[in-house]
């Protein structure tokens, strides 16, 4: 188990790699995701012509609704957080046809999710540690899999929010358990329970877990608009956070790349 520290040219479409058969394709795929999840699988589901139907609760930003419509989707908001959208979501599959995806634990996003640390590793072959955002853990698992595979001397910690501590909680448990939000800095990574998948693929290969208060995302995000010219959400600014909040949070990186 983990320490856990407290501080523009589409690719080929390809079905096969999703291991679900023609038929199973072409019924209407449902999902329950947040942010960048739900607006990728509507994408792919026009290219393949396949029904995209999400259920998103309140808290996703009006904008995600609206990218997703765009895209052909079909969105039922439900709910005040993810696990109230996710019981529906479970409601609504057991009396229909459709394929249920679970952008945070499904195998085949752990694995899609894998491919991000074999391309860092193949463009950048020194790399010596790896830091990756966790909301449900399925980045982390996969990426951490990956890299451990071809590298097993590459580190790979998980940053999460203090106050969104759900991987935190399952690995001390080992076993995913619904965990008490506050509100935070990094909305995109509030998921209340860790994927069983995700953690049981992470148990083993994740070399630590960092919690990072939202100070230190601010800074980062005011950094990065500051120095380097971009906005990005709190979510994208949390990796940058724990290195910022070095020696404390990440005392054995100070030598590494």
């Amino acid at each position: 188990m983990p320490k856990v520290r407290n501080t523009a040219i589409a690719p080929e479409i390809s079905t096969q790699p999703l291991g679900i058969s023609p038929g199973a394709l072409a019924r209407r795929v449902f999902r329950k995701r947040l942010y960048e999840w739900c607006p990728a699988l509507a994408y792919w589901g026009r290219k393949l012509g396949t029904p995209v139907f999400a259920v998103l609760p309140l808290s996703v930003p009006k904008r995600t609704h609206q990218v997703c419509k765009d895209l052909g989707a079909t969105i039922l908001v439900y709910g005040t957080d993810l696990m109230e959208a996710r019981r529906k979501a479970c409601a609504i599959r057991a009396n229909t046809k459709l394929t249920y995806i679970n952008g945070y634990d499904h195998p085949h996003a752990i694995a899609a999710a894998g491919t991000i640390g074999i391309e860092i590793l193949e463009q950048l072959p020194e790399t010596q540690a790896i830091l990756v955002p966790i909301g449900g853990g399925s980045l982390l698992a996969g990426i951490a899999a990956a890299v451990k595979n071809i590298n097993p001397e590459v580190l790979v910690y998980g940053i999460e929010s203090n106050k969104c501590p759900s991987f935190t909680k399952a690995l001390e448990k080992n076993t995913p358990c619904v965990t008490t939000l506050e509100l935070n800095i990094a909305t995109s990574l509030n998921v209340p329970i860790a994927g069983c998948n995700a953690l049981h693929t992470a148990n083993g290969v994740v070399d630590d877990v960092v919690r990072i208060q939202d100070d230190w995302i601010i800074k980062a995000m005011s950094h990065l608009i500051d120095k380097e010219k971009i906005i990005v959400e709190g979510a994208a600014a949390i990796t940058l956070a724990a290195l910022m909040a070095l020696p404390k949070s990440l005392k054995g990186l100070q030598e590494k790349r």
